[in-house]
């Protein structure tokens, strides 16, 4: 009993060490094993990539990589509708959709997330066309390096009356434990209000400001040394996009208000030693097995 108590012990310090480490060296708040993991991977495909580029500060343009965030607007609405159509078609067919929470957990409360990641590429032949020229051009600029996505989901998010502390909502302050070179990809397929419960974030800044002062852990539904000011939502109109490093900024998901709900397709990216190309099939077959491989738990596959 007493050397279970001491491993247990071991591994929370450990854990807790790891994080201090990662963010007190290098700001990355998921951990320096997880930072260490990325930015090795990242070095060797930015030197691939063969740009001296910096991620933090390119040149010759206005986007906000140093606060870890950029939002623009992009796409054919005509093919975004037709898409949102499509998963309402989807959400009819068990062996197509699932009812979970935001962590991928099986969820009792089936009017929460509606999530679609089994088959994506299968379900949605067409939607790597979501990532156009100037959606790709931005992500080059990002990493100053290749990418290929390792994940796609699709959520539908409804307002189902009294929540907890852990779920069925991402809806508490939190910081995604995944590899620094990993950044996400949010595309609105539906317009988006502050009563349809947009996805929060904050810039690194003030991600940074949190964790030395208010933020303790995911726990924090509220963030009260933070002006409201400090908190970006992610609202506009269906086809409006966010790139977010979800890694160094605290963010959650809204609740919607009254019978609103909201849909967001969400690509997660890893920097890669090849250019991406939405039209090959060897690329798809990686993504494919990529998400089949995340859905059965192998969180290696980030």
């Amino acid at each position: 009993m007493l050397e279970r108590k001491i491993i247990v012990l071991y591994e929370l310090l450990k854990g807790k060490l790891d994080v201090f480490i990662g963010s007190f060296l290098f700001d990355s708040f998921a951990g320096y094993r997880l930072y260490k993991c990325g930015s090795l991977r990242w070095l060797k495909n930015k030197k691939t990539y063969k740009t001296n580029e910096s991620i933090f500060f390119p040149k010759n343009n206005t986007l906000n990589y140093k606060e870890g965030f950029h939002v623009f607007s992009s796409g054919n609405h005509a093919k975004i509708q037709k898409l949102s159509s499509d998963f309402d078609k989807l959400l009819l067919k068990p062996a197509l959709s699932t009812y979970v929470d935001p962590f991928g957990k099986p969820c009792d409360i089936k009017e929460a997330c509606l999530l679609i990641s089994k088959n994506v590429l299968s379900n949605f032949p067409n939607v790597l066309e979501f990532l156009d020229e100037k959606t790709i051009q931005i992500l080059y600029k990002y990493y100053g390096s290749y990418f290929i996505p390792s994940y796609i989901s699709i959520y539908r998010t409804k307002n189902i009356g009294a929540q907890t502390s852990s779920g069925p909502y991402a809806h508490n302050w939190h910081i995604d434990k995944h590899p620094s070179d990993n950044l996400k990809l949010f595309i609105c397929l539906s317009d988006i209000t502050k009563e349809h419960g947009p996805f929060q974030f904050l810039s690194r800044t003030d991600t940074k400001y949190a964790f030395s002062n208010d933020y303790k852990s995911c726990n924090n539904s509220s963030l009260n040394l933070l002006n409201e000011d400090k908190k970006n939502l992610f609202t506009g109109k269906s086809g409006k996009r966010c790139i977010i490093d979800t890694t160094t900024c605290l963010h959650r998901a809204g609740i919607p208000e009254s019978s609103n709900e909201r849909t967001l397709l969400t690509f997660t990216f890893k920097s890669s030693n090849e250019p991406f190309n939405p039209h090959s099939e060897k690329q798809k077959n990686q993504i494919k097995h990529s998400i089949d491989m995340i859905n059965a738990g192998d969180t290696s596959y980030y």
